[in-house]
């Protein structure tokens, strides 16, 4: 709704010049121009009663208007015009107490000196709130930028968007004067499942849960039904003002047209319950840099689901040269995940581990299928043969920056904690932990499998082998946290790729 401001306030006699004229004994009357009322202006005189031959005066000075002073009962009338938007309003009379010896002249020249001093002190007045209002907009405007800069320059993290969303509700909620602001996304705000629909608060919500969506509901009908790219007021909004405010700010995020996120912002502190053009200005700005946010992890996430997409059809027709490994890079790389994150490593770093045992067997597309799905035992020439496959990998890899962070997995996933392992023979931390992680990972799906050679072995012997090899083929630290780990993904992830194997069936061949 659209608020109109009130009226400047009408012209007042500052405090300091009645202050100066009750020290010079005179007392100050106003005579109001429409309704005569007559009213002390201040404190100061202390006169208990208007003087004699004011009403009089008045009409005198309205009927030749012209402010001339005059003497009654002893005392001097000296009138100053009050006036408000060019138009005389009332009539301010200081009287001097009785007996005060003046000539006309003299106090003529005083009602000038008044008249002065009033105008010189209005005029100082009126100077020292416009130099306020601009310390406050110059305030504001540096806030505005410091805010504003801040999040532009935050923009960038589309990998850690939780970072940029929880910090953009801190920043606005610390910048402008309201008790909390959040951000509010909707279900389909960037197509990331892990973050649409959340809400990223800064300050405290006084409500609670029930009042908190009571206020949503109301929020969110009201952003849609608003047009223009400013915020939503709304004024004593029912059934929560109790809780919100007076005044709930609710600014629209749109892509392409889109309704995507509300910024809101209620329970205004300050010098009044309403929202200034500062504020919806700051949060109108903010919503522009949040849209394009949005926009940019929406792009993000489709480019790395294709991404993925991409690596994970490469990697399932490797899986597809040998019957036995179908889904072992899936599972490599869930599992190595899972591994990295109960580890404590930054989500980051366990989606690029995640990334490279998808592709960690990449280099297999190198070695002949004879050998690669050969059932009885290897040659000492054909495991030298198989050996090559992390070189391979990282040579077909290499060549891709996006990949540029997976490679020492793919490389070095086949190494040893007690050196003994290809293609390089590293030892011990000397092994890039992307590598240590994976190889756990490999060797437990190995284990875990049907290969052409032999059959699976049970879940019992092969944590136990795990745990044998820990601080020989394995990191010792890594093998007891693995060991640890919940497998029922895993285990539904087998199901999954067993229901998908082809059926084999002999072709029949006629008799000759």
């Amino acid at each position: 709704m659209i608020r109109r401001l009130p009226d400047r306030e009408l012209p007042r006699v500052p405090g300091r010049v009645l202050g100066r004229l009750g020290e010079l004994g005179l007392t100050l009357w106003r005579v109001d121009a429409t309704s005569g009322a007559i009213t002390p202006s201040g404190s100061e005189g202390g006169l208990a009663s208007p003087p004699s031959g004011l009403e009089s005066a008045c009409a005198q000075w309205d009927a030749t208007n012209n402010a001339e002073v005059i003497e009654a009962d002893g005392r001097w009338l000296l009138p100053v015009p009050e006036m408000h938007r060019r138009k005389r309003i009332a009539w301010l009379v200081a009287a001097t107490d009785e007996g005060t010896a003046l000539t006309p002249v003299g106090a003529a020249h005083m009602r000038r000196m008044l008249a002065w001093a009033i105008e010189d002190a209005r005029n100082s007045e009126t100077q020292q709130q416009e130099l306020d209002g601009l310390v406050v907009g110059l305030t504001n405007s540096y806030d505005t930028i410091q805010t504003l800069y801040g999040i532009g320059r935050a923009m960038g993290q589309v990998l850690s968007p939780d970072l940029f969303l929880r910090g953009l509700a801190e920043e606005l909620c610390h910048t402008l004067p309201y008790d909390w602001v959040a951000c509010v996304l909707a279900p389909d705000a960037t197509r990331d499942e892990a973050l649409d629909g959340r809400v990223f608060r800064g300050g405290t919500f006084p409500g609670s849960t029930p009042e908190w969506d009571a206020m949503l509901a109301i929020a969110w009908p009201a952003a849609a039904d608003h047009a223009g790219q400013d915020a939503a007021l709304l004024d004593e909004p029912a059934g929560i003002s109790e809780v919100v405010g007076a005044q709930l700010v609710v600014q629209p995020v749109r892509c392409a047209g889109r309704l995507v996120a509300l910024l809101i912002a209620g329970n205004r502190g300050g010098d009044g319950p309403h929202a200034s053009s500062y504020e919806t200005l700051m949060l109108e700005a903010a919503g522009g840099f949040l849209g394009s946010f949005l926009e940019n992890i929406a792009l993000y996430a489709e480019q790395r689901a294709t991404f993925l997409g991409t690596v994970k059809a490469i990697t399932a027709a490797i899986d597809a040269k040998d019957r036995y490994t179908r889904g072992h890079s899936e599972r490599v790389a869930m599992l190595s995940r899972r591994l990295a994150e109960a580890a404590g490593m930054p989500e980051q770093e366990a989606q690029e581990i995640y990334i490279s045992g998808l592709v960690h067997d990449v280099g297999k597309i190198g070695v002949p299928e004879a050998v690669l799905c050969k059932p009885g035992r290897l040659t000492s020439h054909e495991f030298e043969i198989i050996k090559r496959h992390p070189q391979i990998g990282k040579t077909i890899l290499e060549g891709i920056p996006s990949l540029k962070g997976v490679l020492p997995g793919v490389l070095h996933h086949h190494e040893r904690y007690d050196g003994r392992g290809y293609p390089h023979g590293l030892a011990g931390e000397d092994i890039p932990l992307m590598a240590r992680i994976m190889g756990i990972a490999d060797t437990f799906d190995a284990m875990s499998s049907t290969r052409s050679y032999r059959p699976a072995m049970p879940r019992e012997r092969v944590l136990a082998e795990i745990e044998r090899c820990a601080g020989s083929q394995f990191d010792p630290d890594l093998a007891r946290v693995f060991v640890t780990l919940s497998l029922g993904e895993y285990d539904r992830m087998v199901a999954e790729h067993r229901a998908s194997e082809p059926v084999f069936t002999p072709i029949a061949r006629d008799a000759a």
